[in-house]
C-alpha cells in the first residue's frame, strides 16, 4: 500500500511541476515549485481520507459492527465472488493521480473468450430473460 501511494504522489507532483512548467517555459521560481508541492500535499491528504474512510467502512462490514450486517451479510457472502467481497473498498483507489503528459493509448473495449471468464455465459434466450427478471422481480 505504502509502495502504490508513493508512486502515486510522485506521479501527481510530476504532474504539477510539468504543468507549471508548461505555464512558464522560462524555468520555475520557487514560489512555483514549492505551490506544486502543496498541490501534491493537498492530493496527498484527500486521497488519504478517502483510503481511511473506505478502510473504515469495510473494517465496519467485517467485523459485523451493526444489526443489519450481522444478520444479512453471513448469509449472503457466500453467494459473493471475491472480487465482489472487494468492490466496496475499491472506489477509494480510483481518482488516483497519474502523469497527465504521458499519453493513454485508446482501446476497443476488451472482450474476452469464453474459456478466459470465470464462470460459463447465461444463456441469451427471451424465456432464460424473463425466468431471471421474474425471480429477481419476486425477490424484490
Amino acid at each position: 500500500m505504502g509502495g502504490n501511494c508513493a508512486i502515486i504522489d510522485a506521479a501527481t507532483l510530476a504532474s504539477a511541476l510539468t504543468r507549471r512548467l508548461d505555464a512558464h517555459p522560462d524555468g520555475l521560481s520557487a514560489a512555483d515549485i514549492t505551490a506544486a508541492f502543496a498541490e501534491t500535499q493537498k492530493a496527498r491528504k484527500r486521497k488519504a481520507a478517502n483510503l481511511m474512510k473506505a478502510a473504515r467502512k469495510q473494517h465496519d462490514r467485517e467485523t459485523l459492527q451493526d444489526a443489519v450486517t450481522r444478520i444479512l451479510l453471513p448469509r449472503l457472502i457466500k453467494f459473493a465472488s471475491v472480487e465482489a467481497r472487494f468492490a466496496a473498498s475499491a472506489d477509494a483507489f480510483f481518482g488516483s493521480g497519474s502523469v497527465e503528459q504521458l499519453p493513454i493509448p485508446k482501446r476497443p473495449r476488451y472482450i474476452p473468450y469464453e474459456d478466459e471468464l470465470p464462470a460459463t455465459p447465461l444463456p441469451k434466450s427471451r424465456l432464460y430473460r424473463l425466468a431471471v427478471a421474474a425471480v429477481l422481480g419476486f425477490m424484490l
